[in-house]
């Protein structure tokens, strides 16, 4: 029985009381997880955030204070249980661990789009200003007012 098409997550018989459950090719879904985009997105935040915390040596409680959260907020999102947290709130949280956050936009085609999430390696010197420039002279011509979600203080 091929493994796509219509009849592709089915449960047919092996024979000797064994039965074989065939899925759908999506594991998520399979396993009741409706919006499997925002799954995955929230899971590649969680992790990012844990990477970090566990990377600088932070404590729940010092990390609860540098992203303004309680404990109890820290070691859920550090132990993935991301059901009650917004993609924008796990967003917040990584960028005041200190990373940035760049949403792209690409044509899908003719095809619906999908959401995904990537870390990407930093190919600049490792500062916040250089990044900010990277991103400016990637995405668009500056502007004074571009890019309006990169904030600096005026000193």
């Amino acid at each position: 029985m091929a493994l796509d098409g219509p009849n592709r997550n089915e449960t047919v018989s092996a024979g000797d009381d064994t039965a074989v459950h065939r899925g759908s090719g999506n594991f998520l879904a399979d396993q009741g997880i409706v919006d499997t985009q925002e799954f995955r997105v929230k899971a590649h935040l969680c992790y990012e955030i844990a990477s970090i915390i566990e990377g600088r040596n932070l404590t729940p409680e010092r990390a609860a204070e540098i992203v303004g959260v309680s404990e109890a907020d820290v070691s859920a999102i550090a132990n993935s249980r991301f059901d009650k947290f917004p993609v924008w709130e796990l967003m917040k949280v990584l960028a005041a661990l200190g990373s940035d956050i760049v949403i792209r936009i690409s044509p899908a085609g003719d095809e619906p789009g999908v959401i995904m999430s990537e870390k990407v390696k930093p190919q600049v010197e490792d500062t916040s200003e250089a990044r900010r420039e990277a991103a400016r002279s990637e995405f668009s011509e500056p502007t004074d007012e571009w890019p309006p979600w990169i904030l600096t203080s005026q000193s």
